[in-house]
């Protein structure tokens, strides 16, 4: 088990965070997620043999939001 904790640019609004919320909890090994609308924080736990950090990252980025590293 992992935990990434990432700044994510265009998290705003309730909206915005059920969006990531539900796509990141539907990838497969995903285990909780938790956003922080205040400071665009996400925090994932994952299983790291299921998953990568590069994939969480694509995901988030393909719905429209960008990673800041």
């Amino acid at each position: 088990m992992a935990t990434i904790e990432l700044s994510v640019e265009g998290l705003v609004s309730i909206k915005s965070e059920k969006e990531v919320s539900t796509i990141l909890v539907n990838l497969n090994g995903v285990e909780d997620v938790e956003i922080d609308l205040d400071d665009g924080e996400v925090t994932i736990e994952y299983d790291d043999e299921v998953l990568g950090e590069d994939d969480i990252i694509d995901a988030i980025e393909e719905m429209g939001y960008s990673v800041i590293y």
